[in-house]
């Protein structure tokens, strides 16, 4: 998420009384509501590497994101 100091600071923080995964449409809604331009790229994507907010920390092998090039197909 990309956030404006003043929307959140018109808005509030997260609210730490839900549920890890719904805070940020929370900020999204309130925003909304007070007037803020919100966005939904579908195309974006993020790499969860670790949960560090649940403690979840699967068997992961550590590595740098794909660029597509053909040494990072013939590593993976």
């Amino acid at each position: 998420m990309i956030l404006r100091r003043t929307m959140l600071e018109q808005i509030g923080l997260l609210d730490e009384g839900l549920y890890t995964y719904f805070d940020d449409v929370d900020l999204c809604l309130r925003a909304q509501r007070a007037g803020w331009e919100t966005w939904f790229v579908p195309e974006s994507e993020i790499i969860h590497l670790e949960g560090r907010s649940t403690g979840i920390v699967a068997h992961l092998i550590r590595r740098r994101p794909s660029t597509g090039s053909r040494r990072d197909a013939a590593s993976t």
